[in-house]
């Protein structure tokens, strides 16, 4: 029996040093994945913040092209149109 304990102490000690080993491991690759979840994080926190602010600025763009203003520019500028209460005044080009 006396000879069996320094063997028992010897799986013993490689079994806790295999263990020990094997929880470093999983330790490194668990901060590993800790960091580049992190890393993605902020690069999805980014593009929201960019997303939200292209949506407010097409917000904005549609509100004013949705205005009575924008809709009587246009109607000036593009389709020769006025109001009745309006003079319209032509420029002559000089030749």
């Amino acid at each position: 029996m006396i000879t069996n304990k320094p063997q028992f102490v010897k799986i013993l000690s490689v079994s806790l040093i295999a263990f020990i080993g094997i929880l470093i491991v999983a330790l490194v690759a668990n901060i590993i994945k800790s960091v580049n979840l992190s890393a993605k994080e902020r690069e999805l926190k980014n593009q929201l913040a960019s997303l939200e602010q292209t949506i407010q600025k097409n917000q904005t763009e549609i509100e004013y092209k949705q205005s009575s203003d924008y809709t009587d520019r246009y109607a000036r500028e593009y389709l020769d149109k006025s109001n009745p209460d309006e003079e319209v005044y032509v420029g002559v080009s000089e030749k």
